[in-house]
């Protein structure tokens, strides 16, 4: 029996549902998703190794999206059984793995193409969301490495990648981790990790979610969507600057944005494409690359090895709006 297969009789047991309720979402480059249909709910289940995950952080995930949601801040919750338990162990072939149950947000998927979808009211209100969750008093959750422990866990093959990885940490390394700029952040809040419900944002794979600086949170989001919406919409000019302002204007409009966070999004942002392009390094199939996934490669090695800061000018730009 695969893997998947021996998932959905899991499920099937556990949840009492009929095979026909379950649908494999994806298959991502750490996880793998389950959609299924308990009733008049759906549930999230998500499959992660136990070499990635410790019980301790998957418990710690589950109560930190507890506490969110009793700020009323719409993020996917834990999904517990009639045991009261949102995690179980599972192997499959002598490995270990967790099944990690959510509730489903009950949105639908940002469409990036859709300009009525993807516009400045969308961009405004992901600033908002984002600002929410760094308002949020910190549990002093225990379990969870730092973001710190996450980066220098990276496999940086190349010389002159650990050079440059190098060098942005002993900058962040020297950061002050005061409440202003410092506290528990989701991780990977880009455009793939959360749905829109009545134009609001409903947040969900928190598997990265730890102590970290603000600014890593602000520049996933500001990474990806400028990177997506430059190609997807080539022709939209002044698409990087429409997003900063309105996304950055929804951020402020919770919480305020000093220059020495702005300054530090800066960095990572530089730091974003270290691990990204060690994680496509790493997942893509490098002896049948499409031009896409080559021309990125180059883009990021090029701005790696030159100490660039990807979007520098528009990001500068923003600096004087905001900080």
């Amino acid at each position: 029996m695969r893997k998947n297969e021996q998932v959905k009789k899991w499920i099937e047991d556990h949840l009492n549902v009929k095979e026909t309720a379950i649908t494999q979402a994806k298959e991502g480059f750490f996880n793998e998703v389950f959609i299924v249909q308990v009733n008049e709910q759906r549930v999230v289940v998500r499959l992660c190794r136990q070499q990635d995950r410790t019980i301790q952080e998957l418990e710690a995930e589950m109560l930190w999206l507890d506490h969110l949601s009793s700020y009323d801040i719409a993020v996917a919750t834990s999904f517990k059984t009639t045991g009261g338990r949102s995690v179980f162990p599972f192997t499959y072939n002598g490995e270990s793995y967790w099944l990690c149950l959510f509730e489903h947000t009950k949105g639908q998927p940002v469409d990036v193409i859709d300009t009525t979808v993807w516009n400045e009211s969308l961009f405004h209100e992901w600033g908002k969301q984002l600002a929410s969750l760094h308002c949020v008093d910190m549990l002093g959750i225990q379990g969870r490495r730092s973001g710190f422990e996450k980066l220098q866990q990276m496999e940086l093959e190349e010389e002159w990648l650990r050079q440059a990885f190098q060098r942005l940490m002993n900058q962040m390394s020297g950061w002050e981790q005061n409440a202003e700029v410092y506290g528990f952040i989701h991780h990977d809040l880009h455009q793939g990790n959360f749905h829109i419900r009545e134009g609001k944002l409903i947040v969900f794979d928190f598997d990265d979610c730890g102590n970290h600086f603000y600014a890593q949170d602000l520049a996933v989001s500001i990474y990806h969507a400028l990177w997506t919406g430059t190609s997807f919409h080539p022709n939209w000019d002044d698409f990087p600057s429409v997003f900063l302002h309105s996304f950055l204007s929804g951020y402020t409009s919770k919480k305020t944005l000093s220059r020495i966070v702005l300054e530090q999004v800066l960095v990572s942002m530089q730091m974003r494409e270290v691990f990204l392009y060690s994680l496509f390094k790493n997942t893509w199939d490098m002896d049948g690359l499409e031009d896409w996934q080559k021309w990125k490669l180059n883009e990021l090695e090029n701005n790696i090895r030159n100490n660039k800061v990807p979007f520098h000018s528009v990001m500068e730009a923003s600096l004087y709006l905001f900080g």
